[in-house]
């Protein structure tokens, strides 16, 4: 396989200033049914065991319906050459007599590997099964419910997917923690939660974790640590409407292991009621609680759609979790489901994967990666780490996703990274790959300037244009950073040299009808982008014109600058470009008349009228007065083009519309 080299800028907790990549390797196939398709592998979750510093195994589990029964199995495989290649055969943990979802995975201080998932049984009410391997995956224990608390959940439908259960255990693995969403008859559905102090099957306890049992509560998320702190993450609806589309995102949590949670649970959300808010993520490190969740109060809010994803935090010995920062940024899609977050534990840089839509529409995902800079308080840009085909629909508030898997580990004081995901794009059913990347401390640094030459903040405006050949430019500076040339202090300065810049197509989009795009755009200078010296800058110009026939309305894309180093690092930058155009005028007290005269053996094709009136009728006489040819104006757009095949001469136009209104003037051929 081709190796492909692709780096992110992450912004590390400890140096704000100093910039970072990642470095990933190729794709590599986890799951092993025969084939490239027709076998459903979904909902991957991947874990790290790092006991053995030097050479950390890499465990990854996931549902299966390679036998295309319509039910799925649990499998597991590992990797002990970092993510190079993963086991075969694929450990089957739990087969398909019934179907087995959304498993989840654990591994305690001992080694031993927890796994947790739910089932339907018959009565249709779901039950939770786990099993453990004390021999690093080569083995697992017979799947069993668990013992000890009365789990009720028969919910499946579009917002309740079961009991979604989740564990955590403590880095001693002395307690395992188990949380689930309760469904009973028509009552609220509850966050609960139980522990194993025998690590097994066998739990004790069923604490209901969100505090007022009249609201419905759902998809819980859990972290620990060893002090006996447990926090639950959840999201709540303002009654006990379980179909509830505006949920907030609450935080529960306990400090006498698991055995009673706080009687105020903290609201997350800063926003009020005015949006839907679900599927939160949870972690912890040094004293923090952090999580993020999917909100649409930037989206379409009467339809609960659209959603980014926000964050909030909290220390210990703060009272209440943090303003909330958005995560998901203008460069990634508007639909963003299904975040996953994963901390380097040694150098406490954060990342944040997640599904998000390619263009304007929901129809097809990638996954996008940012990370967190706890000195600034803020997250680096989103990122297309490289290729990937995650989903089709983002109908149903995103049903079709789970969240990628991610986890850090240090090697010889260099952070890996390992992600697992289930890709599309060989198998429209799912296949499971793995990436490893690692971090490295070299690489370039590629910015443009806001609020020099044409550029203002972000954007190239070239306002309002006419439809036909009418090119327009406007022009923008990019710089290969240096400490004093550094128009994003977020990240750089650069440390390498640009040996090859090139430019990403550039594709506009209706705002209100996305599937209308304009594609008239490209870079007209410098004819060939040049390399970059360390601190070296170059001018851009961006040429682009309205083709005849395209709606009018305001048209906004983005044109993208990609910068490979001479380390072979890569960087990106882009600058949004909008347009509002083409609108057909008031009046025809300016129609244009270009190219005049037409020279055919300059490539002159059409004569075009512009300025028109939205409906106007344009006839071309000869000298003579004879006419040659009647154009109806009829497309809304204010332009009206003229294909002559006549002889060299002078020829004669006139332009009336509806109003009453009238315009003529002269045109000249050459041939």
């Amino acid at each position: 396989m081709k190796r492909f080299l692709q780096v992110l800028v992450v912004l590390t907790m400890a140096v704000p200033a100093w910039t970072q990549g990642i470095t990933w390797g190729p794709q590599i196939r986890v799951d092993d049914a025969p084939g490239l398709s027709g076998h459903p592998a979904i909902h991957p979750y991947t874990i790290i065991d790092d006991s053995l510093p030097d050479n950390p195994r890499v465990y990854t589990i996931w549902e299966d319906d390679r036998d295309g029964n319509g039910r799925h199995a649990i499998y597991f495989a590992k990797s002990t050459d970092l993510a190079t290649s993963y086991s075969r055969p694929n450990v089957m943990v739990c087969n398909d007599s019934l179907d087995n979802v959304y498993p989840w995975m654990v591994k305690a201080g001992s080694g031993t590997i927890y796994v947790v998932w739910q089932v339907k049984h018959t009565d249709t009410f779901w039950r939770i099964y786990l099993s453990k391997s004390t021999d690093g995956g080569a083995t697992f224990t017979p799947p069993d419910t668990i013992k000890g608390p009365s789990v009720r959940n028969n919910k499946d439908d579009a917002n309740n997917f079961g009991a979604l259960p989740r564990i955590a255990v403590d880095a001693r693995d002395s307690i395992l923690y188990l949380v689930w969403t309760e469904a009973t008859g028509s009552l609220a559905t509850k966050i609960r939660c139980s522990r194993s102090l025998s690590r097994d099957v066998n739990f004790t306890g069923m604490v209901r974790v969100n505090v007022d049992s009249l609201k419905a509560a759902k998809h819980p998320a859990i972290a620990c640590d060893d002090s006996g702190k447990v926090f639950v993450a959840y999201e709540q609806s303002d009654g006990g409407n379980t179909n509830d589309p505006q949920c907030d995102i609450f935080c529960n949590r306990s400090l006498d292991h698991g055995l009673t949670f706080g009687a105020t649970d903290l609201k997350l959300n800063d926003n009020g009621d005015v949006a839907r808010m679900q599927n939160p993520t949870i972690d912890r490190i040094n004293g923090k609680t952090m999580v993020i969740w999917e909100d649409t109060r930037t989206g379409v809010a009467a339809s609960n759609a659209q959603p980014v994803l926000f964050f909030s935090q909290k220390a210990d010995t703060a009272a209440a979790f943090s303003a909330n920062l958005r995560v998901s940024d203008t460069l990634s899609g508007d639909w963003n489901y299904r975040p996953r977050m994963a901390i380097d534990g040694t150098t406490g840089n954060m990342v944040v994967v997640w599904h998000s839509n390619v263009d304007t529409t929901d129809e097809a995902f990638e996954l996008r990666l940012c990370a967190f800079n706890d000195s600034v308080g803020q997250f680096s840009p989103s990122y297309k780490m490289f290729d990937t085909y995650t989903g089709n629909s983002g109908a149903n508030f995103g049903n079709i996703f789970y969240p990628p898997a991610v986890a850090i580990t240090d090697i010889d004081s260099v952070a890996n990274y390992f992600l697992v995901w289930r890709d599309l794009g060989e198998d429209t059913t799912g296949n499971i790959y793995s990436r490893h990347g690692l971090v490295i401390t070299s690489q370039v640094d590629l910015d443009i300037f806001p609020d020099l030459l044409d550029a203002r903040g972000d954007s190239l405006d070239f306002g309002t244009l006419p439809a036909g050949p009418a090119y327009v430019s406007r022009s923008f500076r990019v710089a290969n950073t240096r400490d004093s040339l550094n128009p994003d202090p977020l990240d750089g300065p650069s440390t390498a040299t640009v040996d090859s810049l090139t430019a990403i197509g550039i594709t506009l989009h209706h705002v209100t009808t996305p599937s209308q795009t304009l594609t008239a755009g490209f870079i007209e200078s410098p004819a060939s982008l040049p390399g970059l010296a360390i601190g070296q800058t170059v001018d851009v110009t961006v040429t682009l014109y309205v083709p005849e026939g395209t709606p009018a309305g305001r048209y906004v894309g983005y044109a993208k600058l990609r910068a490979v180093g001479n380390d072979l690092t890569v960087d990106s930058d882009s600058i949004r470009i909008v347009v509002q155009g083409p609108a057909a005028a008031a009046d025809l007290a300016n129609v244009r008349v270009f190219p005049n005269p037409f020279k055919q053996w300059l490539g002159h094709r059409t004569v075009n009228f512009d300025g028109l009136t939205a409906a106007a009728t344009l006839k071309i006489f000869d000298i003579k007065g004879r006419l040659l040819t009647t154009i109806e104006e009829n497309d809304g757009d204010g332009l009206a083009t003229w294909a002559p095949s006549a002889a060299s001469g002078v020829y004669l136009w006139s332009v009336t519309n509806p109003q009453g209104q009238a315009k003529a003037g002269k045109i000249a051929i050459l041939r």
